[in-house]
């Protein structure tokens, strides 16, 4: 819809789609708390993927999941 924002009025938009306006603009003030939750999800998964490694090479690849995760 964003693109043909500015074509039409929001609300026959969200009509034709069956929204309500409340939504429409509510989902676009929500993308930017989205987008920050993915990112400090990524720089989790990654800190958590460095440890990961660390313990895998240091066992010279002998330990598996479970360990690792006791440890």
């Amino acid at each position: 819809m964003g693109p043909r924002k500015r074509e039409n009025a929001v609300s026959t938009l969200c009509r034709l789609v069956r929204l309500s306006r409340s939504w429409f603009y509510g989902h676009g003030a929500g993308e930017a708390a989205r987008e920050s939750r993915k990112a400090r999800r990524a720089a989790r998964d990654k800190a958590l993927l460095e440890r990961i490694s660390h313990f895998f090479k240091a066992s010279k690849g002998r330990y598996g999941s479970k360990r690792i995760h006791r440890d």
